[in-house]
């Protein structure tokens, strides 16, 4: 026999109903034949075949779509015990022959699935496949960068705003804190400028400044009964450096401006608050050196829902998100929701809203 081809092994992708294949390399022992089956990506070895005109055939077909391969697997031993002035006939040298080629065949098939470094490399294939090995523990990781590559790319472009942004982790992550007090604060002092008396004595007090302003405006004293015990509860005689503040030797009485030279910011050092606004649902707050933070409510609906920003920021800004549990409307049945950032601008950002009805969430930008 001659070893006139190098194949070695063979692949089939079952249909589950053939049971017969060709084998299309030669082979000195039946047991030197193996049948390997990857099903469902589980490999096992099956042994529930024979030999028949060459060919082999299983006793029951493989399952539709399981891979099948048939490989020749020689035993890496020479048996022939040569002798001295001993006969040595062609057919024993030539078989001999043909299983050093078939081992050689093997091992070849072996070496081409292995992992190899070129000829001048100075890299241990040990440490090679340590690396892979690591490198496949992590390829889930490997494809989420693979498909972030655009944002990635974008945060790469803004690293030093990230950096930025990591020097001031504290300050950002207390923002959204701070900018809660301060709405609430601003609610109060809405409440003591104009609230109702259930409002303000909720708060301690008695009226609002308006109600204090409107009893006085409205009041109507009958003096005519006054006697002399109460004519002493009339105020003095008004007396400039007595009973009257003066500055430098001056009444703060009659008509005129005091004018009072004006603190110039330009130069100073610490950032300060330069413009602000707010309503009854946002509002933002922008300090000197341009960092502004800006806030807001939104009941999303299924879909996309388009924020715009009060006044825009110059660079993409950072945006948080909070779901306000104790606000009065109702927000039905939830059973799955989840709330992403689709996209955001300078101007704007646009929330992806899935899944049964939407919370009203309260967001929070901030950056330059």
């Amino acid at each position: 026999m001659t070893v006139s081809t190098t194949t070695n092994k063979v692949a089939y992708i079952e249909n589950g109903i053939a049971t017969t294949f060709a084998i299309p390399f030669p082979f000195l022992e039946e047991e030197h034949l193996k049948v390997y089956q990857l099903l469902n990506d589980i490999q096992t070895e099956r042994a529930d075949w024979s030999l028949s005109n060459g060919n082999m055939v299983f006793e029951t077909a493989p399952e539709n779509g399981a891979q099948i391969v048939i490989i020749r697997e020689v035993p890496l031993t020479q048996e022939t015990d040569y002798r001295e002035n001993e006969i040595l006939p062609a057919e024993t040298l030539e078989r001999n022959f043909d299983k050093l080629t078939m081992q050689v065949q093997q091992l070849k098939e072996q070496a081409d699935r292995a992992v190899t470094v070129g000829m001048f490399s100075n890299t241990d294939p040990s440490v090679l496949v340590d690396d892979i090995e690591v490198l496949y523990g992590i390829r889930d990781k490997i494809s989420t960068v693979v498909q972030n590559k655009a944002d990635i790319n974008t945060t790469a472009a803004h690293i030093s705003d990230v950096n930025t942004a990591a020097a001031n982790i504290t300050a950002i992550q207390n923002a959204p804190n701070q900018a809660a007090s301060a709405a609430a604060s601003a609610a109060d002092a809405q409440v003591w400028a104009e609230g109702t008396d259930v409002q303000v004595q909720a708060l301690g007090g008695v009226h609002s400044s308006k109600v204090w302003a409107e009893q006085s405006t409205n009041a109507n004293i009958d003096l005519s009964n006054l006697s002399q015990t109460g004519e002493a509860h009339f105020q003095a005689p008004l007396v400039s450096g007595t009973n009257i503040k003066t500055v430098n030797f001056e009444s703060l009485l009659g008509a005129g401006d005091i004018q009072l030279a004006k603190k110039d910011f330009s130069n100073a050092t610490k950032p300060y608050v330069n413009t602000s606004y707010q309503n009854a649902d946002s509002g933002y707050i922008k300090l000197s050196n341009g960092f502004t933070v800006q806030w807001g409510n939104i009941a999303p609906t299924t879909g996309s829902n388009t924020v715009t920003f009060l006044i825009p920021f110059t660079k993409l800004p950072a945006i948080s998100f909070t779901r306000l549990s104790d606000f009065p409307y109702s927000v039905g049945n939830i059973n799955v929701w989840s709330n992403i950032i689709q996209s955001r601008e300078r101007t704007h950002f646009v929330l992806q809203a899935d899944g049964g009805n939407q919370p009203y969430i309260s967001w929070l930008a901030f950056g330059f």
